[in-house]
């Protein structure tokens, strides 16, 4: 299910802890993010609100870092 509508006009993203990551995701691992999405996804794993504004995320699927993030 791979995103192809590009960024929203905010660029805001949730970021939701997933275990289901299909062959069709378009994912990115950690080190392939922007400074920008890093801190985003960071602020995620620390439990912290995790819709933030991340325009580079909003094509993404699924986000690996220490657990994988479905990216809403």
């Amino acid at each position: 299910m791979s995103r192809s509508a590009g960024p929203t006009l905010d660029g805001q993203v949730t970021l939701v802890p997933t275990s289901q990551v299909t062959a069709s995701d378009d994912v990115r691992h950690f080190d392939q993010l922007t400074a920008r999405a890093k801190r985003a996804v960071i602020a995620a794993a620390d439990d912290r609100p995790s819709a933030v504004s991340a325009p580079s995320l909003a094509a993404v699927d699924v986000v690996v870092f220490t657990d994988y993030y479905r990216v809403e």
